[in-house]
Order: structure tokens, then sequence, then C-alpha cells
């Protein structure tokens, strides 16, 4: 009996030694990552970054009338008209086939709803933008809360963008048919206006709706360019409000404010930790999954501007790379990261193949120039993301064909239907 007694005893000192040197280990482990932590916040402080959504809800906007407002104002009947029309297309319609009877009955939803359309074109004239969303809420919330999250006020606001966009494009499909190119090209503006307007909203998802909203209303004014004539001053009304997208700008501000949201996922979680009486404990590998989160997301930023080849060779690299463990939950915005940087190469195409082909219409060329400089852009505006070399323009049976190589940066002749290459062609337009 003794002898076990001695036994227990210096087992029980060896466990409480273990444990001691696991307690050390861990503070040391929590003051390390805490100061490189802070470290990290500060200097982002410092360049008036915001860190929550909170601070992402404080951020200034010009003063003058609310576009958001006109939007949240007619939010229920454009909700009604959107509803209307895509029960009478249905997924299967085809504008240059639409019979007569939907025709009518596409014209008689608009005059349904007569406060729509005006009140899109209030909105895309407003100087001012001021987010509707309550960044006061956290980011996530228990299916079971009574309490909405952020994210389920963002995810149906950022998409009735994309119902403003259908009802716009429908609008011009009947401009169109009734051969009124200018108010058809003023109904693009208003749209792509709008779309500026949704840019301020927050996260990579919100910028990736944007994204396709913009691509909507590019595709028309294809359309509209192609279908006949418009005023001068429509088309320096295209170039003016397509050139502020020909930037990484929008890619910044959606990492940016990414940041922020995932800072406060972290900061929420670490909280949840916290009812369970482990945060302690859990703190360091916290301040580690933030300081690489930030640190991933201060390298996406920086390599905005890069070329195509350099994104090619860092996803290349990255994908090489040996997976750290401890990173795992930071490292799941990558993915995403990627899929953005994407959709931002295939966007700056866009809008540079639309912005000459806008150019060579207003200049009334029937063959190519021997030089896009000649068109009076900006060289960035005139070369091909992809490659960094000049877009190319062919001349094909009196229509202009405008186009980038495409991510595959091989130039399959202008094959756009499915991204083989990126750009704008001949259009089927409405009988």
């Amino acid at each position: 009996m003794p002898r076990l007694r001695k036994v227990l005893k210096y087992l029980a000192l060896t466990v409480g030694g273990l444990m001691a040197a696991a307690l050390i280990a861990n503070a040391i482990f929590v003051w390390r990552t805490s100061n490189a932590l802070e470290d990290r916040l500060s200097k982002l402080r410092a360049g008036g970054e915001p860190l929550s959504l909170p601070e992402l809800g404080m951020k200034r906007t010009q003063p003058g009338p609310d576009a958001a407002a006109v939007l949240k104002r007619i939010e229920p009947e454009l909700r009604a008209l959107s509803g209307e029309i895509n029960l009478l297309l249905g997924d299967t319609d085809v504008v240059a086939t639409r019979p007569e009877s939907v025709w009518t009955s596409l014209q008689a939803a608009y005059d349904k709803h007569p406060t729509v359309l005006p009140a899109l074109e209030e909105a895309a004239a407003c100087p001012s933008y001021r987010s509707p969303l309550n960044y006061q809420l956290a980011t996530f919330s228990d299916a079971n809360s009574p309490t909405p999250s952020f994210q389920s006020e963002l995810l149906p606001w950022v998409q009735s963008q994309r119902e403003v966009a259908n009802l716009l494009k429908y609008r011009i499909d009947l401009q169109l048919r009734e051969k009124h190119h200018d108010g058809a090209m003023r109904t693009c503006l208003t749209g792509l206006r709008i779309a500026r307007h949704a840019a301020k909203e927050p996260t990579i998802i919100a910028n990736l709706v944007v994204i396709a909203v913009r691509s909507n209303m590019m595709a028309a004014a294809n359309d509209v360019l192609r279908a006949g004539p418009v005023a001068a001053e429509l088309h320096a009304d295209l170039e003016a409000a397509l050139a502020p997208w020909d930037s990484a700008d929008a890619y910044r501000w959606s990492l940016r404010s990414e940041r922020a949201y995932g800072l406060q996922i972290f900061d929420e979680m670490y909280r949840g930790v916290e009812t369970n009486h482990s945060a302690w404990f859990a703190r360091g590998f916290i301040n580690n999954l933030k300081c690489a989160y930030i640190d991933q997301m201060a390298e996406a930023i920086k390599q905005a501007d890069n070329s195509f080849e350099q994104f090619q060779a860092d996803n290349k690299a990255g994908a090489a790379a040996k997976p750290d463990f401890r990173h795992a939950l930071s490292v799941l915005i990558v993915p995403a990261i990627i899929k953005l940087r994407e959709a931002d190469f295939r966007d700056r195409c866009l809008v540079r193949s639309m912005r000459v082909l806008n150019a060579l219409t207003a200049k009334k060329l029937t063959d190519a120039p021997a030089s896009l400089a000649d068109l009076g852009l900006p060289v960035t505006a005139t070369t091909d993301p992809y490659t960094d070399k000049s877009l190319i323009v062919k001349r094909l049976d009196g229509q202009w064909l405008v186009y980038g190589v495409g991510k595959d940066l091989t130039d399959d002749g202008g094959k756009l239907d499915h991204l083989e290459d990126v750009g704008y062609g001949p259009a089927k337009l409405p009988k």
C-alpha cells in the first residue's frame, strides 16, 4: 500500500507538471499570437481600414438624394413586376422568337406597374447611396433565432439587383422592337448607373452580383449599338459610365470589406467558444487564424493589378504549396478569391471590348483602324487584360467583332458563346 501511494504521488506530480507546462506553453502562445495580431490590426486601423461590420456601416457617402432609399421604396412593386414577367417568359424564352402575344403581355406588365421604371431612373440619377443593411447584426445567426443575421439581409438585397437588371433588359427588348434606340440606350445607362451604386455594398458575393448585372447591361448595350444609330451624346455617356470600371478598385473594395466581415466572424467564433468555458485555451488558435486570414487578404489585395500571367503563376504555386493545418479555416476564402479574380479579368475584358465597340460605332467606321490608338481611347482601354496585347477587332459581314482571347490565352476566332473568347459580336435582335 505505501508503494502504491508513492506511485500515485509521483504520477500526480508528473501529471500536474505536464499540465503546468501546457498552461505555460499556451500562455506563451496566446501572448505571441496576441502581439502578432495586434500588430496587424494596428497597421490596418492606421490606414483607415474597416475591421468589423459596424465600421463598414460608418463609411461616408456623398450628400444628396439616396439611391438605396429609392430602391427600397419600390422594392415590393419591383418584386411583383419581376414575378409576373418571370411567369410570363419562363425558362425557355428566346428574344428573337417571342410570339406577338408575349410581347403584348410583357408591355401590359410594365403598364400595370407604372412607377417602377421612373423610380429606377430616379435611383440611377441619385448622387448618393446609403446601404439599407443593418451593420449592427451578427454575421450569422442560429436557424431558430428570432434575430436576423447580416447575411440574411445582404443576400436578398444584392439579389434584388439582378431583378432590377432583368426588368431593365426586358424593357430594352421592347424599346428595340419599337426601334426606339436612344431610349433603349438610356435604359442601359440606367442599369449601369444603378450597378455603380450597388458596388458600394460589401463582400465578395455582392461584387460578383454587380459584375453579373453589369455584364447583363453591357450585353444589352451591344444589342442597342447594333440595332441602329444612337445620339452622339449617348455614346459619350456610355463611355463615361464604363471608364470607371476599368480598374481593380471594385475588386479591392470587395476584398477589404470581406476582410472586415471575416474578422467579425472570427470574433463571433471566439465569443461562442467563451460560452463553453474554453476560450482561454482556444484564444491563441483564433489569433493565429486571424493573422493568417489578414495576411491572405493582404496578399490578394496587393496582387490586384497583377497580370493574368502572374495570376496563373500564383495560383499554380498556391496549389502546389503544402497546406498548413493551423490555417485550415482562414484559407477557405482562397477559392472565392480565385473565382472573383477570374470574374474581374473577364469583366475587364468585356468593359474594354464594349468601350472599343462604342468608339467604333460612334465614329461610324466601316473598316478596322490601323491602330486602336486612333479611336481616342486610353491605351489600357484597348488592351486585352489576358495578354496585355491589343484587343482583336474584325469586320465580318458588316458587323464588328471585338474580343480578347480569354483565360485559355488562345485566339479561337471570336467564339463568344461559351467564353472561349471574351467580347462582343453580332446580336440576335427582336423581330
